[in-house]
């Protein structure tokens, strides 16, 4: 499993507000993340919680294969197209589900590989910047990375 803790939050978390921020932080990602589910998307298995660790944590499958950005870096062989396609598909049913991701770029993106046919697909992750769609105040922003 991964879980993830919020960077910074055993630095800054001695006190019973920042704690509580960062536990904020968490649920509203936890809010959005936990209500998908699609191929083409990292799947959340729960919350952590424990004292010791600076923050809470949300738990995730690892994937061995990395993010996106450092697979292409790698020099895997792998069908470009087809990934893009997927992230499209993952892209298309997160705004069904009222959700803008805020943060899709190459290393928001893990990379798995289907076992029964050896090939790799995208899923979509870190929603730390997300939200549920409301009908105004979001404005859109492209940049690309060539993936040749």
């Amino acid at each position: 499993v991964a879980v993830k803790v919020f960077r910074g939050a055993h630095l800054s978390a001695n006190t019973d507000n920042k704690k509580e921020l960062y536990k904020k932080r968490l649920f509203r990602e936890y809010e959005v993340w936990g209500r998908v589910e699609h191929r083409n998307v990292l799947r959340l298995e729960g919350v952590f919680i424990c004292d010791i660790l600076p923050s809470p944590g949300l738990v995730s499958e690892f994937k061995e294969h990395g993010d996106l950005l450092t697979f292409m870096q790698r020099k895997f062989t792998f069908d470009r197209l087809a990934m893009a396609r997927d992230i499209a598909c993952g892209l298309q049913y997160l705004h069904a589900q009222d959700v803008v991701h805020g943060d899709l770029t190459l290393p928001n993106i893990l990379v798995d590989v289907d076992r029964a046919t050896g090939l790799y697909f995208p899923l979509i992750t870190d929603f730390g910047k997300s939200r549920l769609y409301e009908k105004a105040g979001y404005t859109t922003e492209v940049n690309t990375t060539s993936l040749a």
